[in-house]
């Protein structure tokens, strides 16, 4: 008697076991393999937001840009830095963003979507960091390639009026400083991580960060 071509029942359940242990193993990497272009994607995005900031800086007496200003009406840093970048997409972080629905000029996008938050380039006032402040000089800048200027958050800006805060960061959208009840804002958006661009202009991958990479004035 001449056997059948087909496939026998536990045959192809061993096929459907084999094809369901590989896609377990492989899937994993597909995903960290997406995972990575996507936070290569937000460094470029960085890379050209502190190449704006830089210019701006060049452009304004050295002095790099404010959280917003009201001209009269309200600009966030994303918005002063368009005539250098002159593209809203680049706000935007493809593994995750928010929208800030503000008081905005007609011309400009409403709400504002960003992923970003410009954390402390800009004075302190004894501690006093709730309202618009001008923006910090590079002069005064102590350390540029050690000090974040821009990094992926939760918010448009990241409270940082001391440089004596806990930056122990453990969350997707930031943590409460137990030391100080300030809220940190950084977004972990990326392999338990965050992407950062710093006052000198380079961007780097944190897993966690250090008080004194958000030191903004020379002697703090």
């Amino acid at each position: 008697m001449r056997r059948s071509a087909g496939f026998t029942l536990i045959e192809l359940l061993v096929v459907i076991a084999i094809i369901a242990i590989l896609a377990a193993i492989l899937f994993p990497v597909f995903a960290r393999a997406r995972e990575n272009a996507r936070k290569s994607t937000c460094q470029s995005n960085l890379k050209q937001l502190g190449m704006a900031a830089m210019q701006y800086a060049q452009d304004y007496d050295e002095i790099y840009p404010a959280v917003y200003r009201r001209m009269p009406d309200l600009y966030w840093w994303g918005d002063m830095l368009q005539p250098y970048i002159k593209n809203y997409q680049v706000l935007v972080c493809p593994s995750g963003s928010w929208s800030t629905p503000n008081e905005r000029p007609p011309s400009l996008p409403n709400p504002l979507v960003c992923s970003y938050a410009l954390p402390n380039i800009r004075k302190n006032d004894a501690g006093a960091d709730i309202t618009p402040l001008p923006g910090a000089s590079m002069a005064q800048v102590s350390d540029p390639a050690g000090t974040i200027m821009l990094c992926d958050s939760s918010r448009s800006e990241i409270f940082t009026p001391e440089a004596t805060y806990n930056f122990t960061i453990a969350g997707p959208n930031g943590v409460t400083d137990l030391g100080t009840g300030s809220y940190v804002r950084v977004a972990l958006r990326h392999m338990d991580g965050f992407n950062c661009a710093f006052a000198d202009g380079h961007v780097k991958w944190l897993r966690q960060s250090t008080p004194g990479m958000w030191t903004t004035l020379a002697g703090d």
